[in-house]
């Protein structure tokens, strides 16, 4: 099995780059839904977001109804709410959708970039969100490291959640290496790419991002859009946020999470592993999870919703709406 396409599709551009895409947040303001709620722990408010705390950035879309279903869409590393931005007119039609970006990621300004516990962070201020809003009928939908992300959130408050959408994510990035890796043997390579990713030149990261956007998605603006918003991303933000998904496991966790789980992942021919290694490698991380489904999108690579952004919905709106 050649892990080594899946590892630098999903860890190492999770480690060193180009895992994601954004800093357009400042496009459809038009579309941002105002919001009332004086919300605690808010730290900053700037346009265009309706939200803001340490680490989220939220504008609000979509169905204004009371009784609208949420979709709180996470991106990946390095990534920002327009990764969604070929399936959100879409779904919008049928969610009030809560687009976060992550502070430090894609241009966003980070007030904290030298904190080194990002991800739970991120999903303590998630879970913070949903209660404080008083959000119900609550989806959460990340890609890769948001996906990370929505995992350690409905183990905080799952039963606050309807569903988690996983898009192409994993619960332990470094068992991709090797099975028997544990967060222990893990850290030294972890620390390795965090101090690399700190300490390279501009041009040097630059260039290895450019190396790797082919390798993220099939569909060459998206290449662009990954370059461009990864350098323009906080370089120690990324290499924390890195770290913490690649020395912490969730795979012992998921037997705390009842929350229904449904996991896309992408798979292509040019991977060089067949459909079933794809299929084991992902079943196989979740399999202390008791309410899972998977489904698998062809003639993708790592950005599933920009590869192949109808299939996708399928997937989401299918397995959803069964569901209800």
């Amino acid at each position: 099995m050649r892990n080594d396409f899946i590892l630098k599709n999903l860890v190492i551009s999770v480690a060193a780059i180009s895992m994601l895409s954004g800093c357009s947040q400042a496009n459809d303001t038009d579309t941002v839904k105002k919001n009332v709620n004086k919300t605690q722990g808010r730290t900053h408010q700037t346009a265009p977001f309706d939200y803001t705390s340490n680490w989220l950035n939220i504008r609000v879309i979509g169905l204004e109804t009371a009784d609208a279903p949420n979709m709180i869409l996470i991106p990946g590393l390095v990534s920002s709410s327009k990764s969604w931005d070929r399936v959100t007119d879409t779904l919008a039609k049928t969610y009030r959708l809560h687009m976060v970006d992550v502070s430090g990621f894609a241009g966003t300004p980070s007030p904290n970039e030298n904190s080194e516990n990002i991800v739970a962070a991120l999903a303590d201020e998630l879970s913070a969100y949903i209660e404080t809003e008083k959000l119900k009928h609550v989806t959460i939908m990340g890609h890769s490291m948001g996906g990370f992300t929505a995992l350690k959130t409905a183990e905080n408050i799952g039963e606050a959640l309807d569903k988690i959408v996983i898009v192409d994510a994993l619960p332990f990035y470094p068992a991709l290496f090797n099975p028997n890796v544990t967060t222990e043997t893990s850290t030294p390579r972890a620390t390795q790419m965090r101090t690399q990713i700190m300490t390279m030149k501009d041009d040097a990261f630059e260039t290895m991002q450019a190396q790797s956007v082919s390798r993220m998605s099939k569909d060459t603006q998206t290449q662009k859009d990954i370059l461009k918003w990864s350098v323009r991303s906080n370089r120690n933000v990324m290499a924390n946020a890195m770290y913490n998904i690649m020395t912490q496991d969730m795979r012992e966790s998921l037997k705390n999470i009842a929350t229904p789980v449904h996991v896309i992942y992408a798979w292509d021919a040019a991977m060089g592993i067949s459909v079933d290694q794809m299929k084991n490698t992902y079943e196989g991380q979740y399999t202390g999870l008791e309410n899972a489904q998977f489904t698998r999108i062809d003639n993708s690579y790592h950005f599933i919703m920009r590869d192949q952004p109808e299939a996708f919905l399928t997937a989401v709106q299918v397995k959803n709406r069964d569901e209800k």
